[in-house]
């Protein structure tokens, strides 16, 4: 089983996604990585990981021909669904994409509070990132579309990295 990890910004998604992957010896792909590289290869034109032309089905075959066997794929939740853009198309092409890689969902998230003091000590990023627009789009767009196509949500409000990876890890290994 494939596994795509995604949630709000500063969650842990990354962290979480190299442990599963290293703990279950997965392939680690990191959508954002990827997806830089792919933007910078093709420059001028747009990638299809681009928010403008931003095509599901195509950025999968990029990512897994590149990488061979079980993969956890860790993407920001963010990359697919957003404010202005088309999310029911994106809905039922992650639907379609989870049948044709054996792909389960699953959506980490924390309540606000907790995704704050995380996110501003990720990274090195300053009071000048605008979280409160990153969590009404979290809150009101984003997450409520994940939910839609997810298998799997688990609030981490309470839980450390180590235990997140646990629970994680039980369920995978079902």
């Amino acid at each position: 089983m494939n596994i795509l990890i995604s949630g709000p910004c500063g969650v842990g998604k990354t962290t979480i996604s190299k442990k599963l992957a290293s703990k279950l010896r997965r392939n680690y792909l990191n959508f954002d990585q990827i997806g830089l590289l792919d933007m910078e290869e093709r420059k001028p034109n747009i990638s299809p990981f681009s928010h403008k032309g931003l095509d599901l089905e195509v950025c999968m075959q990029i990512m897994l021909d590149k990488y061979k066997g079980e993969f956890i794929l860790d993407i920001g939740g963010d990359n697919v669904f957003r404010p202005g853009a088309d999310n029911f198309n994106y809905l039922n092409d992650l639907n379609e994409i989870k049948k044709k890689y054996s792909m389960k969902i699953f959506i980490i998230f924390a309540d606000k509070n907790s995704v704050c003091r995380r996110f501003y000590n990720t990274r090195n990023r300053t009071i000048d990132h605008d979280f409160e627009k990153i969590w009404s789009d979290w809150v009101n767009i984003i997450k409520p579309n994940w939910e839609k196509c997810s298998d799997f949500l688990l609030d981490t409000s309470s839980y450390s990295i180590i235990k997140t990876c646990q629970i994680l890890e039980r369920i995978i290994n079902k």
